[in-house]
């Protein structure tokens, strides 16, 4: 924990000392985040909003932030959190609508919550294929996510395989190959190879879903 208490200290201090400045807040709350400590966290990440209401990709990190609590909070407390998730990540598209991470961040949601929490596969087709508008490749990534949670394994493998056509070590691609083998239980031997190959590559900043 020593090391993570001497970034505490040293992100509460750079908000001490710069208590306007929005990226403090941002990097205090990716340290409580790492330290585990989510209502630290979303504190923190609501302030860099606050001083910063038209970034797009700050309202991102904070439906990020409130799915980061909902996943530590027990069973009431959770679903509290993950009702905040869709206003900031729609908040997230509406400032920065060609922010590709915003817009899986909110075709996630959309594809994982159930509809009295505003979810369904219909808003998260809609946002695959916005994103495809916007990058070709991560919208077959996005279509393949949302099939492949939908069980229509035949789509999502046929738009894994033409993202790898163009490129045959697409970390993303390979990684989504081997979870669609086990979500499938079909071409078991192809995903393994796919998780192997991802061993040997360097994996994206984002998480690859």
């Amino acid at each position: 924990l020593f090391p993570y208490t001497t970034l505490f200290r040293s992100a509460y201090a750079l908000v001490t000392a710069s208590p306007a400045e929005p990226e403090a807040y941002l990097l205090l709350g990716s340290v409580c985040v790492a330290k585990g400590d989510a209502d630290a966290a979303v504190a923190a990440y609501e302030k860099a909003t606050v001083l910063a209401p038209k970034n797009g990709d700050y309202q991102r990190q904070l439906g990020d932030t409130y799915g980061f609590a909902a996943q530590k909070a027990g069973m009431f407390g959770r679903l509290g959190w993950a009702k905040k998730c869709r206003p900031a990540y729609e908040k997230a598209v509406e400032l920065a609508p060609k922010n590709l991470d915003a817009r899986s961040s909110l075709m996630t949601f959309y594809q994982q919550a159930p509809g009295v929490m505003g979810g369904g596969a219909d808003k998260a087709y809609a946002q695959a294929a916005e994103i495809k508008k916007l990058d070709a490749n991560r919208g077959r990534l996005a279509y393949a996510m949302v099939y492949t949670g939908e069980k229509k394994f035949t789509e999502a493998a046929a738009e894994l395989d033409e993202t790898l056509k163009a490129n045959p070590d697409d970390y993303a691609a390979l990684y989504q190959v081997g979870k669609l083998a086990v979500v499938s239980g079909e071409h078991l031997d192809r995903g393994v190879e796919a998780l192997r190959k991802c061993l040997t590559l360097t994996p994206p900043t984002e998480a690859p879903g």
